[in-house]
């Protein structure tokens, strides 16, 4: 199946257009068949954010039916580049940040882990507790260590613990 981002504007941009395009286009992803490549093709687009790659694209890299069957043509473009790299971070599945409301890996860039708890040299990801679990058990990661951020309540760690440890995932805290 070849998805033709310009069938949904030259210009894509915004969390809520991304998500609305994701939405309409569902039915068909459905369809897609087990074995069948799927291929982005960005051919006639011309502005990509990172807000609408993470609605639209990043879904469809994560979901396990379609994870290893997604490529991507015509992605020479800078803006769509750049919003790539955004959509497709390269996760460092041994750790993660716990924050208030959601959840952060470290990023694998250029061959250099960059600490999620400095914000400023970390461009990331939040991930809901349900997207954190569904990577982790998808990826068949069996211990995890988890960074709590300060301030973060005891009750918000322990719940995050209880979580991945009920699917089998060992956790230790980092202090």
């Amino acid at each position: 199946m070849r998805i033709e981002l310009k069938k949904f504007g030259d210009v894509l941009t915004s969390r809520e257009a991304g998500r609305e395009a994701l939405l309409a286009f569902s039915p068909t992803l459905k369809s897609v068949d087990e074995n069948e490549e799927i291929i982005i093709d960005f051919q006639g687009v011309s502005v990509l954010t990172p807000s609408w790659a993470d609605e639209f694209i990043r879904p469809i890299l994560f979901l396990k039916k379609y994870a290893k069957k997604v490529s991507v043509i015509n992605d020479s473009n800078p803006s769509v580049q750049s919003a790539l790299r955004f959509a497709n971070p390269k996760l460092n599945l041994n750790k993660i940040t716990v924050f208030r409301d959601v959840i952060v890996f470290d990023e694998i860039t250029d061959d250099k882990i960059y600490n999620s708890s400095k914000a400023i040299l970390v461009p990331t990801f939040p991930y809901s507790d349900d997207e954190t679990l569904d990577i982790l058990t998808k990826n068949n990661v069996k211990k995890i260590y988890i960074h709590p951020v300060d301030a973060l309540e005891d009750t918000r760690l322990k719940a995050v613990i209880g979580i991945l440890n009920k699917a089998g995932i060992k956790t230790v805290v980092d202090k």
